[in-house]
């Protein structure tokens, strides 16, 4: 309904409707007007003719005696009736009466004489001295006789004709002793105001249509003409904004040319604001090229999602920053064959400035473990540097764990940052000191600790983020919530924690929690698990001789012989390129089962190669049979494979259902 379509009627056709509606109604009340003007001027007339007709008759008459004489002297009352007579053609009036009343109300008529010579000869015969008319009289009659000297008016209908009828009384002494009515035809009185207000009605409309054609000629060249020019600018402005419109030239200030002054500054601000919009974007666009950029260099150096397998370890970390970029970070690096390393930290602040300030802490703290520092001389240094080029006193809270795979003790370093949660059969959050933030104090201290992890076991390192990630109606995820979740996921996996899901899960379970609510703060998380595997782990000869050890550790491990033929042909594929294409001097492998899952790694020191990643879409079928179709095999009828090099080392995982499957070809 709102969007339906208005039938258009230009302002100028509008006010010409207007003002021949004016025009109209003012004839039309004009015409009411004048007619009851007339009437009433007739009415006054009918009065006039009357008072001058008793004043004739009573200056004939002379006295009472004068008025018995009309009685009995014909010429007297001949002379009357001609003084009548004369008066009615003079003023036009219809008829004269003189009459007395008698006890019984009845008209007994003395004199009549009218403007009509027939009319007039009507009278004179049938409404003589003597004749009686007994049909009642009339209200105006009645109000004169009861004392009313001034005379009375009513309009009256006699055979069909209207007449205004004026009454007036002879008076003598106080006592009416006779009457005189004045007769007006209304049909005449009408015609002849008719006739008056035609010609009024011609003149005016003539003048007014006159000046009606003037107006709308002055309307159009000052309001009309203007107001859609206006309109039009106004129309076209946008896609001329750059060309400043023509000022129109007037002769007179009004209030046209007070809006055109307006829409003349409109448009000059409108330019001067749609520069500055086109300048501000064009900075924006820059800015945010600049932010892309920034994002895409610390995605380089922070992944979103990054999962490491290794010989004894499993490591997987997340971040989601809040804006373009964020201020927490995670690092996950080897610092030699055995030890592993997790760094995880939350910058003050947010943006650009706290990026910047993170790629130095993450940098420091890498190049220190590197270079032979422990956990707490790599603090302890990082923070004199800082505190001593640090203008903008910002800080960060840091947290440093180190795993040696071969024992599974972990050495923790704490720099005010939230304590770890314990990933064991009953988790839950280290008590140690949390130390103090890099950067607050030249002299400040971390707190360090040592624990030993075991088989399947870990650390989950966070930032608040997690933990104070809010819903729409304020509310925390807070620690109990993310402990609950972490021991929901230990029974579901087998007994044991999963890096890669429980990481996964939490961010879902945060994702769910906060459901539409604005993310205020950066979202990091990173989960260590040390695999007790060196009994397991088996070296194998860079020969085809070894599969019969393949087979035997997995139908050993496996125990059910359908479900196992699956696994031993996918993993008798791998090896085989392994041996044949790698180029490796040394190779082994290790089998782990969960309740769910069976998993096979193997090791090699050979080429680097992904086969997870690996194009095999474009290869023929002799391609595949040198090389691709083994790989093609595994990726088909295993759950999940994940490629891993550190330090010179290929790692693959092969990840299966426990369930009997038809292997696929």
């Amino acid at each position: 309904m709102g969007n339906k379509k208005r039938p258009r009627l230009s302002l100028l056709s509008r006010t010409v409707f207007l003002l021949l509606l004016t025009l109209v109604l003012s004839c039309g009340t004009g015409l009411l007007l004048a007619r009851k003007y007339v009437i009433e001027n007739a009415v006054e007339h009918s009065y006039t003719v009357a008072s001058g007709a008793v004043t004739a008759v009573m200056t004939s008459l002379g006295s009472r005696e004068g008025f018995d004489e009309l009685f009995s002297n014909e010429e007297f009352r001949k002379s009357v009736r001609e003084t009548l007579h004369f008066i009615c053609r003079r003023t036009e009036t219809t008829g004269l009466y003189l009459y007395t009343v008698d006890e019984d109300y009845r008209r007994q008529y003395i004199v009549t004489a009218s403007d009509e010579d027939e009319l007039d000869e009507y009278l004179r015969d049938n409404f003589g001295l003597g004749v009686v008319e007994g049909d009642g009289l009339y209200n105006a009659e009645l109000r004169v006789l009861e004392g009313d000297t001034d005379g009375e008016t009513e309009y009256v209908t006699e055979d069909g004709e209207q007449y205004c009828l004026f009454v007036s009384p002879l008076m003598e002494n106080g006592q009416v002793f006779a009457l005189i009515s004045a007769a007006y035809d209304m049909n005449d009185i009408l015609e002849e105001s008719n006739e008056t207000l035609y010609s009024i009605m011609v003149l005016v409309i003539l003048i007014f249509s006159m000046a009606m054609i003037s107006a709308i000629i002055l309307m159009r060249r000052s309001i009309f003409v203007p107001v859609s020019s206006l309109s039009e600018r106004m129309r076209s402005f946008i896609s001329n904004i750059d060309r400043p419109f023509p000022e129109r030239e007037a002769f007179f200030e009004d209030e046209i040319t007070d809006m055109e002054s307006s829409f003349h500054e409109m448009t000059g601000n409108m330019r001067e604001y749609v520069e500055e919009i086109r300048t501000l974007t064009s900075d924006k666009v820059q800015v945010q090229t600049q932010l892309d950029v920034a994002r895409r260099i610390q995605s380089g150096l922070i992944p979103m999602e990054q999962y490491v397998l290794g010989d004894g370890y499993e490591i997987c970390g997340i971040e989601k920053p809040a804006r373009a970029v964020g201020g927490d970070f995670y690092d996950i690096f080897r610092l030699d064959n055995s030890r592993i390393c997790a760094v995880i930290g939350d910058i003050s602040g947010k943006g650009v400035s706290a990026a910047m300030f993170m790629v130095m802490v993450k940098t420091g703290i890498r190049e220190n473990l590197k270079g032979g520092r422990s956990p707490r001389e790599t603090f302890s240094f990082l923070n004199r540097e800082i505190c001593f080029s640090n203008p903008e006193n910002m800080f960060a809270t840091v947290a440093i764990l180190i795993l040696d795979t071969q024992t599974g003790v972990v050495q923790y370093v704490n720099g005010g940052h939230e304590s770890p949660l314990l990933l064991s059969e009953a988790a839950d959050y280290l008590e140690l000191n949390g130390g103090c933030a890099l950067g607050l104090f030249n002299d400040a201290k971390a707190g360090e600790q040592e624990i030993r992890l075991k088989d399947g076991e870990g650390l989950l390192l966070f930032t608040d983020g997690v933990t104070e990630a809010a819903d729409p109606e304020r509310k925390q995820f807070g620690k109990s919530r993310l402990r609950e979740l972490a021991m929901s996921h230990y029974p579901g996996h087998g007994n044991r924690y999963d890096s890669e899901a429980l990481v996964k899960d939490i961010k879902e379970g945060i994702k769910d929690f906060c459901k539409e609510a604005e993310q205020f703060d950066d979202i990091t998380c990173t989960a260590l698990i040390f695999h007790d595997n060196a009994k397991e782990r088996r070296r194998l000869t860079m020969d085809l001789a070894s599969l019969p050890v393949i087979r035997e550790t997995i139908l050993g491990s496996v125990k059910d012989e359908e479900r196992a033929k699956l696994i031993i042909l996918v993993c008798e594929e791998i090896f085989t390129n392994i041996v044949n294409y790698s180029k490796a001097t040394e190779v082994s492998f290790y089998c782990e089962r969960t309740e769910k899952l069976y998993s096979v790694s193997f090791f090699d020191d050979g080429i680097p190669f992904d086969p997870v990643t690996c194009n095999l879409r474009d290869k023929s079928f002799e391609e595949l049979d040198s090389g691709g179709m083994g790989i093609k095999l595994a990726r088909m009828n295993t759950k999940e494979m994940v490629y891993n090099r550190t330090e010179g080392i290929n790692q693959l995982v092969l990840r299966f259902d426990i369930m009997i499957q038809t292997p696929k070809v």
